[in-house]
């Protein structure tokens, strides 16, 4: 009686025994197999996430228009936005990108305002001497008259002139930026023995 109480005992045991191993077994599956399923979700959304960055950056540089390859353009030694293109007084050169003693003997250069062909008021200095990089002959232009502002890409858009005036050296009221939402462009030179500067104010043309 007392052997057959044991060996009943001792099979309920090893059943036991059998039955947690196994409950071991799967809970260890389990585990695993969330693992795996979290490891592989991370390493998706990690790729997804860094490819939504790549995205990103490349499309906030075109939209400012200050990448690398824009401003690798060097002219002259001088790092280049674009080019500036006047049909009414001959005049093709290219706009530095910055305003200094040196940049204004090689041609006209940005002096104020945000990127080249985009909303706002790009303002473009250049001195009064005669010759096909400057602005010499800009006091010939006239309201009406259009010229073109063309990127590093060969991208350009077309203005119109709408205002010419001179004013004091003091006033600079002409580079102010709220333009209400529109492209525009302002060019600047002085006058003979430069007692004042030549304002020259112009719009983009929209098809």
């Amino acid at each position: 009686m007392y052997f057959a109480s044991y060996m009943k005992s001792n099979y309920i045991c090893i059943k036991l025994s059998k039955l947690k191993a196994c409950c071991l077994f799967f809970v260890f599956f389990f585990i695993f197999v969330c693992i795996a399923i979290y490891n592989e979700s991370h390493m998706v959304k990690f790729d997804i996430n860094k490819e939504i960055r790549n995205v990103i950056a490349i499309k906030e540089n075109l939209e400012s228009g200050n990448n690398e390859e824009e401003n690798q353009k060097i002219i002259n030694g001088f790092p280049a936005l674009g080019k500036i293109i006047i049909p009414k007084i001959n005049l093709n050169t290219y706009i530095f990108d910055a305003t200094n003693e040196k940049t204004l003997k090689e041609g006209v250069t940005k002096f104020y305002g945000g990127n080249i062909n985009t909303q706002g008021n790009f303002c473009i200095a250049g001195h009064n001497y005669f010759g096909d990089k400057m602005f010499g002959d800009l006091h010939k232009v006239a309201i009406g008259d259009k010229f073109l502002i063309e990127d590093n890409y060969g991208r350009n858009l077309e203005y119109v002139i709408y205002d010419i005036s001179k004013v004091s050296p003091k006033d600079v009221s002409c580079l102010k930026q709220e333009e209400e939402g529109s492209t525009q462009v302002t060019l600047i030179t002085c006058t003979t023995a430069a007692i004042k500067r030549l304002i020259v104010k112009a719009k983009v043309i929209y098809d």
